[in-house]
């Protein structure tokens, strides 16, 4: 893992809330993604979601699972 990924994790950690970078939801953020999902939305939704991502500096589809991580951790 390069610095810059580690700095912005840590970054995005203490602005969550987190204790600690082993907290459950950075593990869910690096786990390997071995499982697809197929998902209709809007265009317009999936254009927001990619300009948002592209402002974080950060592919979309990785957005678009950090949103989900945050939203169960919200829930649980």
């Amino acid at each position: 893992m390069d610095s810059e990924k580690i700095k912005r994790l840590k970054k995005h950690a203490s602005s969550k809330g987190y204790n600690t970078l082993e907290d459950e939801t950075v593990t869910l953020r690096n786990a390997i993604s071995d499982s697809t999902i197929t998902i209709r939305l809007p265009t317009e939704l999936k254009n927001i979601l990619k300009q948002q991502a592209a402002e974080k500096h950060i592919p979309y589809q990785r957005y678009v699972k950090s949103i989900l991580i945050d939203a169960i951790k919200k829930t649980s």
